[in-house]
């Protein structure tokens, strides 16, 4: 496991007999993220340069993937936009459900304006708190 985030919730996940499997090979996706001071070898364009990388989730419980994070930095919230728009266009809207699992609902800046779970509900992204386990149980045992 990459974080002690997700050996907990994989724990917590064996423990309540959820059947998942951990950075499973499939679905594989590559995702897009843009590279600051690249220019393109061909056109010697500065701006618009992606490179392309490839998304590997970290639990698959059927056809749900279930992404946990601790802290959701910047990164992050560029990678799952492009990472849930990528899966609408090659796969189909709802052939892949795509779930946050966040440790806490901390603040997405110093300046506390929104919160993760704010960010979400703007882009539309289904999402728990860690610190629910009701809700967070309720959505496992859900998945068919």
């Amino acid at each position: 496991m990459r974080s002690k985030f997700e050996s907990s919730f994989a724990a917590w996940m064996d423990k309540e007999g959820i059947k998942y499997s951990y950075e499973p090979k499939k679905p594989t996706l590559w995702w897009q993220e843009k590279i600051h001071g690249a220019y393109c070898t061909n056109c010697g364009t500065v701006s618009y340069i992606f490179k392309e990388r490839l998304y590997i989730p970290d639990f698959v419980i059927r056809k749900t993937i279930i992404e946990t994070k601790g802290k959701f930095t910047s990164r992050d919230r560029k990678k799952m936009l492009s990472i849930c728009n990528t899966y609408d266009k090659r796969f189909g809207k709802g052939r892949y459900r795509i779930v946050l699992v966040f440790q806490y609902d901390n603040w997405l800046t110093t300046k506390h304006k929104s919160r993760y779970s704010d960010w979400c509900d703007k882009y539309g992204i289904e999402y728990y708190i860690a610190k629910e386990p009701k809700k967070v149980l309720k959505l496992l045992r859900s998945i068919k």
